[in-house]
């Protein structure tokens, strides 16, 4: 039987626990303007809940040199994932957010991405 957590601690590795046993590679393909600052508050966002990041892709596109394609990766539930995509569209800067799947061909999801 499991015990109830009782402090915050408890319940913050319970749930760190729980998202390990939960873990796949998540990609999150995101178009963003090319600005200062822009990169860091996206890379806050994985920080502040404890999300590592496994890869990370930025370039500029190519038709739009004032926007940039940021390809992520991470190995985390997908559950915390989609949280995440969902608070990222809601930053200023991101235009759009796309999150894959696994056994999405990266190659294809780039090229529709740009």
């Amino acid at each position: 039987m499991q015990s109830i957590p009782q402090t915050k601690a408890e319940v913050t590795a319970q749930s760190k626990t729980e998202a390990t046993a939960q873990a796949t590679t998540q990609t999150l393909i995101i178009l963003m303007e090319n600005e200062a600052g822009v990169l860091s508050n996206l890379i806050g966002l994985f920080s502040q809940r404890c999300v590592n990041i496994d890869s990370l892709t930025v370039l500029p596109t190519e038709h739009d040199k004032t926007l940039s394609k940021v390809t992520l990766t991470t190995s985390t539930a997908h559950k915390t994932m989609a949280l995440l995509a969902k608070r990222i569209e809601r930053l200023v800067d991101v235009i759009e957010v796309d999150l894959l799947s696994e056994n999405v061909d990266l190659g294809e999801a780039t090229k529709a991405a740009a």
